[in-house]
């Protein structure tokens, strides 16, 4: 499914599922690095998902502001 099919509320889930996940991965890489032998891979992962679901988020973002941009717009245009 792609985000061009996604209305505005099912965005804002999304959005607010992947802000939970990047909490998430967030403390699991905090906790890790700070154990006394931290596991390296398992970090370098942690950070990698994090920034992954990161980018997803800020794509989402976009979308979301463009869309209603060009709601605002089209408003705008009718009147």
């Amino acid at each position: 499914m792609t985000t061009r099919s996604l209305s505005a509320d099912q965005i804002g889930a999304r959005l607010r599922i992947l802000r939970d996940l990047h909490r998430r991965y967030d403390y699991a890489a905090d906790s890790e690095s700070g154990r006394l032998y931290p596991d390296g891979t398992r970090l370098k992962r942690l950070k990698l998902s994090r920034l992954a679901v990161k980018d997803e988020i800020a794509a989402l973002e976009g979308r979301m502001m463009s869309n209603a941009k060009a709601r605002t717009n089209a408003v705008m245009a009718a009147e």
